[in-house]
């Protein structure tokens, strides 16, 4: 007798208890898998704070001893935004701030309040190509002045920002005085909003 083609053959079921019946593995998901990974990242990593760790640093560690410089930077950099009111309303965290304040340009209010003056780089190269030309125009007008003609002396340099002890006594003032403006602050914090005393 022919059977035909287009019938299956059934098979037996085979019940739990068959030996031939293999558990089926279950694969875990994409969810489990990163919680796993997550699990085994370390608690701080890259300036962020693990679940029940204090971040590495406070709002007046990114603000600096020149917050007011910081302040008018960031206003002035991301024109249209408080960074700083953005991160007290909770808008932004201590890393996001912190980032933003390390792009700042290096041109900018705290750079000038670090340096002590507002010459950069390039003016101190222009400083140094104006002495240049002089005394090289002096060395040709010596060259070529008469017998009886006395020869010229090199002009004085180009001013240029900054003395040595004025600097350091600048610097011990400015430090003396962040220190303080430092301490107040935390002071004030402390007793106008203690819920931020430990934030900054």
């Amino acid at each position: 007798m022919v059977r035909g083609r287009g019938r299956r053959r059934e098979q037996p079921r085979q019940g739990r208890g068959h030996p031939r019946r293999r558990a089926v593995r279950e694969v875990p998901g994409r969810r489990a898998r990163r919680r796993r990974r997550s699990a085994a990242v370390p608690g701080r990593a890259a300036g962020h704070a693990g679940q029940g760790q204090a971040p590495p640093y406070t709002v007046l560690d990114v603000l600096g001893d020149h917050p007011e410089a910081v302040e008018a930077d960031l206003l002035h950099h991301y024109l249209g935004r408080d960074p700083i009111a953005e991160f007290w309303r909770g808008e932004i965290t201590l890393r996001q701030l912190r980032v933003m304040v390390e792009g700042l340009p290096p041109n900018g209010a705290l750079a000038r309040k670090l340096a002590g003056h507002h010459w950069q780089h390039a003016d101190f190269m222009t400083a140094d190509l104006v002495d240049l030309m002089a005394r090289l125009v002096t060395d040709f007008r010596n060259a070529n002045r008469g017998e009886k003609t006395a020869p010229q002396e090199y002009p004085p340099p180009v001013w240029r920002p900054g003395q040595k002890a004025a600097e350091k006594k600048r610097h011990r003032k400015a430090r003396r005085e962040a220190a303080e403006a430092r301490a107040g602050y935390q002071r004030i914090v402390a007793l106008a909003t203690p819920q931020h005393a430990e934030r900054g």
